[in-house]
């Protein structure tokens, strides 16, 4: 919302912003999401598109666990992440 105010003959402009600017400059410009254990990878690209940001990176990294007696690490699964920026309205 623009406000006009004038002053010996000079005028101003003010520029107030309401409270859905506000939220969309709070949102963060980049975000990392973890695929949970039980959720596909479409479950949670849908998730991500629900929370405004698009996928630009998928990264995998293996998951070790030390099982038994032996200190050789086992693997166990993979951990999906996905870096995400926000839309751009």
């Amino acid at each position: 919302m623009v406000l006009e105010h004038s002053l010996k003959g000079r005028r101003f402009f003010y520029l107030y912003r309401d409270s859905n600017e506000r939220e969309e400059e709070q949102m963060a410009k980049k975000i990392k999401v973890y695929v949970e254990p039980n959720e596909t990878i479409d479950e949670c690209l849908n998730r991500i598109a629900q929370m405004g940001y698009r996928p630009v990176r998928r990264i995998e990294k293996p998951v070790f666990e030390q099982t038994g007696t032996k200190d050789e690490p086992v693997h166990s699964h993979q951990s999906i992440l996905f870096e995400c920026v926000a839309l751009k309205p």
